[in-house]
């Protein structure tokens, strides 16, 4: 069981662990900041979509109600307040 070249070195140098080190607190740090951000983003466009269905619900009632208007007395009639 001969030794062949150098020895390998089990722990990195000081400066490179604490460059790792300091690059996982930050990078703790942006993810903890920058999760609330990308939820935030996330509700909004669901909020978004959501309205966009709605108006988009609200056009083809509107339509139906204007394609069937003829069918009924207006209501201003119907309430005695012609003008």
């Amino acid at each position: 069981m001969g030794s062949k070249g150098p020895a390998k070195p089990v722990f990195a140098s000081p400066t490179v662990l604490e460059t790792t080190v300091a690059g996982s607190v930050i990078e703790g740090l942006v993810t903890r900041h920058s999760f609330p951000d990308d939820v935030a983003k996330a509700q909004a466009a669901v909020r978004k979509e959501e309205h966009q269905k709605r108006m988009k619900g609200l056009r083809k009632e509107l339509e139906h109600i204007d394609k069937t208007a003829w069918q009924f007395e207006p209501v201003d009639k119907l309430l005695g307040q012609n003008q």
